[in-house]
């Protein structure tokens, strides 16, 4: 439903019926704005060849009866779509309505009434002999299924409407589903810049990047260097008093102090401004 045909000539509204060979929709033709039935035959290359055959035999059926005189199908037009299942061959005709079929299930398989016999049996002679006569064409398959009757104007008129509503009703639902899906799309991002916050501590999309470790430099302040600064001065001055008295307790205090002193002065050094640079920008 929505989809357009022919380079945008035919738009689909709503499925008329389906069969062992074909699909048959009721489409909008946009040149010609009218309402018709397009037949999708199936893409196997039997039905294609099938489908091929009958236009030729239907495109007989209008070089004789150009204006459309006789009760017989007309076909308006015809071409051929690329879909995910293979090529289809298409075929446009006008909007028909039940077949003889529905009209004898709805009188119960008892018979219609007589009157009603009568004029269907005058159309069907009447299509047959304009057939077998001017067209040369014997048809091989008369049966209920295949004997369309053409609707009053107020049944094309409700076919319409409810064809019309029914594509409206599609068209906002795929709306509103496009808009959800917009929607979790910008909470998905918000959650993912939240977590990437946290986890990079301002450093952004990249949580994997690492400033290089020097030799010499405890890994904490490898990590304040990366974008920790405040952490990793609180780390530093723990881990520094926590070696401060562990070195005291077994070497002298001039060593102490020198290492006292070297490691202080990495943990209190600000990072770099390149690194400040980086977490400003992710």
């Amino acid at each position: 439903v929505g989809e357009s045909y022919k380079s945008g000539r035919y738009r689909a509204i709503q499925k008329l019926g389906w069969g062992h060979f074909s699909t048959v929709w009721l489409c909008y033709d946009a040149i010609e704005e009218r309402h018709v039935a397009v037949k999708f035959q199936k893409s196997a290359e039997n039905y294609a060849e099938a489908a091929r055959d009958e236009i030729k035999l239907l495109s007989d059926l209008r070089k004789f009866d150009p204006s459309g005189i006789y009760p017989v199908v007309h076909l308006i037009d015809h071409f051929e779509h690329r879909g995910p299942n293979g090529r289809h061959v298409c075929l446009v005709f006008e909007v028909l309505g039940k077949s003889l079929l529905s009209l004898i299930k709805r009188c119960n398989y008892r018979g219609a009434p007589v009157p009603l016999v009568r004029t269907i049996s005058i159309e069907l002679l009447r299509g047959l002999d304009f057939v077998h006569s001017q067209c040369k064409i014997i048809h091989t398959d008369i049966k209920p299924e295949n004997v369309l009757f053409v609707p009053p104007p107020e049944e094309y008129e409700r076919l319409r409407t409810e064809a019309a509503a029914a594509a409206n009703a599609l068209k906002k639902s795929r709306a509103k589903s496009r808009q959800m899906r917009r929607k979790q799309k910008t909470q998905n991002h918000a959650a993912h810049a939240a977590g990437g916050s946290k986890l990079g501590g301002g450093g952004g999309g990249h949580a994997g990047t690492r400033a290089p470790l020097t030799r010499g430099t405890s890994s904490n302040s490898a990590v304040e260097d990366s974008g920790y600064a405040k952490r990793g001065s609180v780390a530093n001055s723990n881990r520094n008093s926590i070696n401060n008295s562990t070195l005291n307790s077994g070497h002298n205090s001039n060593r102490n102090s020198t290492n006292n002193s070297s490691r202080n002065s990495r943990s209190s050094s600000p990072p770099t401004s390149s690194h400040n640079n980086v977490e400003t920008h992710l």
